[in-house]
């Protein structure tokens, strides 16, 4: 990443920060833990084997909780989408984590706003005894359903 599109995100960031450029509440959902604010270098790899480009996505982390993260990303990314997160300290990856984009909003030319939830890694689900098959199949026809709502038990 070039100094000028590090400045650009820096910049970006701190309008951010100064409570411009909020996704509504909708489309963040409610949180369940706190996010702290941080500052890193990140990779993206999409999990989704059949997609043809497999190239990392470098990303700069802004928050980060037991939940989820939020970065800034140079491009947009699919709301829905997988990815495997790999965090960065001196250009090495020192911890992966698997990911989901909740929403994803432009802030300027080349440059959004992305938060995400942290998910289970295809391995423990192998592990588990998940044929892996049969998850693509049940995502594919998934739901979206609201945790927040209470649920009405069957009798």
């Amino acid at each position: 990443m070039s100094s000028s599109d590090q400045q650009d995100l820096l910049e970006a960031v701190k309008r951010l920060e100064d409570g411009r450029d909020r996704p509504s509440d909708a489309s963040m959902g409610n949180r369940y833990f706190h996010r702290f604010v941080v500052r890193g270098d990140c990779e993206l790899t999409p999990v989704n084997r059949r997609q043809m480009d497999q190239s990392s996505l470098p990303v700069a982390l802004r928050d980060i909780g037991r939940g989820g993260m939020g970065f800034l990303s140079p491009r947009e990314i699919a709301v829905g989408s997988v990815w495997r997160a790999g965090f960065l300290l001196r250009d090495h990856i020192v911890a992966q984590q698997t990911l989901m984009v909740r929403y994803c909003q432009q802030i300027q030319e080349d440059v959004h706003r992305v938060g995400c939830d942290f998910c289970l890694d295809n391995a423990l689900f192998c592990l588990l005894g998940v044929d892996l098959r049969e998850l693509d199949l049940a995502d594919r026809d998934a739901k979206a359903v609201d945790i927040t709502q209470p649920t009405r038990e069957v009798a």
